[in-house]
Order: structure tokens, then C-alpha cells, then sequence
């Protein structure tokens, strides 16, 4: 699952979580310029002859912050167990109530 430039040989390139926003500074597909950067990622890839895709993820009401929207959505409007990790730039305690996600939103 990796690329090794010196060989020029593509293993496989999986671009990770890139808009889940399950915390800050995460890589993301939101901005222009976190395309322009992927782009960049996937030129090379495919100047090598090799694919990549952008893995797609949500935490849900796990989520440890969000730089795009001020609230969190998850499945259902139900408060989950324990605390938000310091570490991930949630600033720790309890996680918020989330909003539950309408199906006229998916």
C-alpha cells in the first residue's frame, strides 16, 4: 500500500480519510487548495501509470472538531459515552449532542 518513488513502483495508493473531519488538520477535500494538493499527489501517481482513490469516511458524533460547519451530525441525536481526545485538537471533554442527519440530506 505504498508507492516507492526510487523504484518507480506503485503498490497501491489509498488516499486515506480525506473529508471526514473526525478532527483537526485532518486532510480533506473541502478547499481549493486541499484539491490543488491531491492533484499534485495524484499526478504523480498516475505519471507513474498507477491509480489512486480518495477513501470517504465519517465519525458521526464522534468527531473531535470541524473547521467547516459548527456542529456535528450522526445518524441519530444521541450524546456518545466518554471524552474527546486533547491529542486530536478536540480540546478534550465531553462530546457535544449531535444534530441527527435528515434523509432529505444524504
Amino acid at each position: 500500500m505504498f508507492w516507492d518513488s526510487q523504484a518507480m513502483t506503485l503498490y497501491r495508493v489509498m488516499t486515506g480519510m480525506t473529508y471526514s473531519q473526525s478532527y483537526l488538520n485532518q486532510p480533506g477535500i473541502a478547499t481549493d487548495g486541499q484539491v490543488r494538493g491531491w492533484q499534485a499527489v495524484m499526478d504523480t501517481v498516475h505519471a507513474a501509470g498507477g491509480k489512486i482513490m480518495v477513501q470517504l469516511m465519517h465519525s458521526g458524533a464522534l468527531s473531535q472538531g470541524n473547521h467547516y460547519r459548527d456542529r456535528t451530525i450522526a445518524p441519530s441525536q444521541v450524546q456518545p459515552k466518554g471524552q474527546k481526545m486533547e491529542e486530536y485538537g478536540g480540546g478534550g471533554g465531553p462530546f457535544p449532542l449531535p444534530h441527527a442527519n435528515q434523509s432529505q440530506r444524504l
